[in-house]
């Protein structure tokens, strides 16, 4: 297949200027004539041949250029695209983060629900308490004052009772009065030898011993009959008193 570049050979079959001049005139762009000059097989001048070759060369700095400025950009692609990543990463992390904390807010929103809860129960159960101890102290000091009423009442019969018990020891004997509950050692004598009644019609036991001894003490020993009496007197008086 023959060069296109043939056609615009000199007159002398080779080619020069004027065939470069020839194509531009006819359209052709000097990328093109450049490219064509080398494989036409005709003879070229040296200043064509520098046309072409500067030509040449421009060209292949523009595509050094061109394919640097595509690397570059392959390379800024690349990093943008790494930027990207990274930026995703950081976008997945804060939005962990944030589900974390919304996380914790609600967990805290939760302890703090179950925290009032307990409180409110624990009011409650104070509440409870302060009623049933009040209703307790209620109960204890009606309690108590039932005692100390039952407590005064029975001291009252009884102190009527001893006092009425006092004055008849007082005026059968003067002395010392009987004393003692059902369980004491002075009822249960008195119980052995035929109750309190016997006791006193039969002139002994315990009971009469005490009102004897009673009456001794306050009237002293028998006295003799006084020495005024004559001896015949005190004869016929211990005759009566002993015969």
């Amino acid at each position: 297949m023959s060069n296109w570049f043939t056609q615009y050979k000199g007159e002398h079959g080779g080619s020069g200027m004027a065939s470069w001049d020839r194509a531009i005139n006819d359209g052709y762009s000097p990328q093109q004539i450049a490219a064509a000059v080398g494989g036409s097989g005709l003879s070229v001048g040296w200043r064509l041949r520098d046309a072409a070759n500067a030509v040449n060369a421009g060209v292949a700095a523009q595509q050094q250029a061109k394919q640097q400025a595509a690397n570059l950009a392959s390379q800024y692609e690349s990093q943008i695209s790494g930027y990207k990543s990274q930026l995703s990463d950081y976008q997945s992390q804060v939005s962990n983060l944030t589900n974390q904390y919304q996380g914790a807010l609600d967990q805290g929103a939760e302890y703090k629900k179950q925290s009032d809860d307990w409180q409110d129960q624990f009011r409650a159960k104070s509440a409870d308490y302060d009623r049933a101890n009040d209703e307790a102290e209620r109960y204890r000091n009606e309690a108590v004052g039932r005692q100390l009423q039952s407590l005064r009442s029975g001291a009252s019969t009884t102190g009527s009772n001893a006092t009425t018990g006092a004055g008849a020891g007082g005026l059968a004997a003067g002395g010392p009065r009987f004393q003692g509950g059902e369980g004491s050692s002075m009822a249960e004598q008195v119980k052995k030898e035929g109750g309190l009644t016997d006791s006193v019609l039969n002139r002994k036991g315990p009971v009469v011993e005490q009102m004897v001894t009673s009456t001794q003490r306050q009237r002293g020993p028998i006295q003799a009959p006084s020495q005024g009496l004559s001896s015949g007197s005190t004869s016929g008086y211990y005759r009566s008193r002993f015969g």
